[in-house]
């Protein structure tokens, strides 16, 4: 099959790339690309499509800070403060009302107002379904059952035992409901793992459509994008505000659940951009950092393996300065950071927690991708995105357009490390943005999805566990700065 060569030509330089029916992106060697990307107001997209490939916009670092940046980060956290003061009392109040709208919470209010002889009533309505169900009599059981829940509706082994009964798409609502009314119990257990494997038959959530809005505090000093020194990645400021987390659609994991707002108390700055191969490089030319090889890589004839001289600099395609860097492990993004902290005073950097990695990718939407429900055409690299890359390797970063808090390529390219431990569901999550930590922790959270899988993956909800040493060739990473 025949070639393909496409020339490219930009006001700051030659771009040249090469094109094959392969997975090849080679910028030229006469090209100097800045190792983190542009900074381009997310009012203007700055890509545009050639002959199905992505011109890379113009390259404009953000300014190093200096004592004007400064400046401007002391009135944020200032004014952040008074904000977020209002943004609690809001979010107090919407609190209530979801409360009141929870379904297991009315059941937990009808089982508590129960006089003594509706208790007794339905006990023996549930010591009935118990013994119809030993006995072979299934239609009867349930019947029992149904009644008895009529009377007490937050008896958790009735549900289960229900449950276990029912059809799945049937089963799906009450399984759900004994993780809601008691999720630390056995059956709890068991209907967590029911229902990761049937997450086809769960309906759109019941989290209030009015809770679902978030709420940005709005900062008179943002936009904020910085540097804080020439090698640093490019960093753009994130407003407090609250959100609610988690599948808003339906249709997703039951570890995307259980759907739950989760107020960011504090400004913070998030890389603009996944780490890039130019800015790894600085770190690992400064410090001498040895990655263990082995690198997860994907063949020619799409199947995976374990590369024995895979690492960042040898993916399985090429990659420029300006691409995000790949074949790293948690534990590499985590040396990273403590390089970067070496060279800024007051250690401010460290990796998203969750909670922020989903609040800064959806920027204010509600949707499945922060432009919307459907993932559209190039609008972002993977597999089923239309892009020309999908599927086959990275795309430099800043081929898209970024969202309204300046932040790019969060759907799709590269997974990105977060700093939380793996936790199979939400249930347990606290309404305030804190870390998930565990000792000995054996599996981190990556979000955003990437080049290699389709658009399920890219939604803002979606999460991904894998071991701290783990290493793919679509694994990367973005960092976050406290302010």
């Amino acid at each position: 099959m025949r070639r393909r060569f496409i020339l490219i030509t930009l006001a700051a330089g030659l771009l040249t790339i090469t094109a094959a029916t392969g997975c090849r992106l080679q910028l030229d060697a006469s090209s100097k690309p800045s190792p983190s990307g542009a900074v381009v107001s997310p009012a203007t997209p700055p890509t545009v499509e050639i002959t199905g490939l992505i011109k890379a916009p113009p390259v404009v670092r953000a300014p190093i800070r200096d004592a004007t940046i400064d400046a401007r980060i002391r009135s944020i956290v200032s004014e952040s403060a008074a904000a977020v003061t209002e943004l609690r009392k809001r979010e107090k109040d919407l609190q209530a009302r979801i409360q009141r709208h929870d379904v297991t919470h009315q059941m937990k209010q009808t089982s508590e107002s129960l006089d003594p002889s509706q208790r007794v009533e339905a006990r023996t309505k549930f010591g009935m379904g118990f013994k119809l169900r030993q006995d072979g009599w299934k239609a009867a059981a349930i019947q029992a059952f149904r009644e008895g829940l009529n009377l007490d509706p937050a008896d958790v082994k009735a549900h289960f035992q229900l449950a276990e009964m029912l059809p799945p798409a049937e089963a799906y609502r009450h399984y759900d409901y004994v993780v809601k009314l008691s999720p630390d119990s056995g059956e709890a257990l068991r209907a967590k793992s029911w229902i990761a494997d049937n997450s086809q038959y769960r309906s759109a959530t019941d989290f209030p459509t009015w809770a679902k809005n978030p709420d940005i505090a709005k900062l008179s000093s943002l936009p904020l994008t910085f540097r804080d020194c020439a090698e640093c990645p490019d960093l753009v400021v994130v407003p407090p505000g609250a959100f609610a987390m988690g599948d808003l659609q339906g249709g997703g994991e039951a570890y995307e659940q259980l759907v739950h707002r989760v107020i960011i108390e504090k400004p913070f700055a998030a890389g603009s951009y996944a780490i890039t191969v130019g800015e790894f490089a600085h770190f690992v030319a400064a410090t001498g950092h040895k990655d263990a090889g082995d690198c997860l890589v994907k063949s020619k004839n799409g199947n995976w393996f374990r590369q024995a001289d895979g690492n960042w600099r040898n993916t399985g395609f090429s990659q420029s300065k300006r691409h995000p860097v790949v074949c790293v492990s948690w534990q590499d993004a985590k040396a990273y950071v403590q390089w970067l902290n070496s060279r800024v005073s007051g250690a401010p950097y460290r990796l998203l927690r969750e909670a922020e990695w989903e609040y800064a990718a959806r920027a204010g939407t509600v949707t499945k991708y922060w432009w919307g429900d459907e993932i559209g055409k190039n609008r972002a690299n993977c597999d089923d995105c239309g892009s020309p890359l999908g599927g086959q390797q990275t795309m430099p970063v800043g081929s898209y357009s970024a969202n309204e808090f300046g932040l790019w390529d969060v759907h799709g390219n590269v997974w990105e490390w977060v700093e939380d431990c793996w936790s199979d569901s939400y249930v347990s999550s606290s309404m305030v943005n804190k870390l998930h930590k565990v000792e000995s922790c054996k599996r981190y959270v990556l979000r955003g999805g990437s080049w290699n899988l389709g658009a399920k993956y890219l939604r803002a909800a979606y999460r991904l566990g894998d071991r701290p040493l783990n290493w793919d060739s679509d694994y990367g990473f973005r960092v976050a700065r406290s302010l």
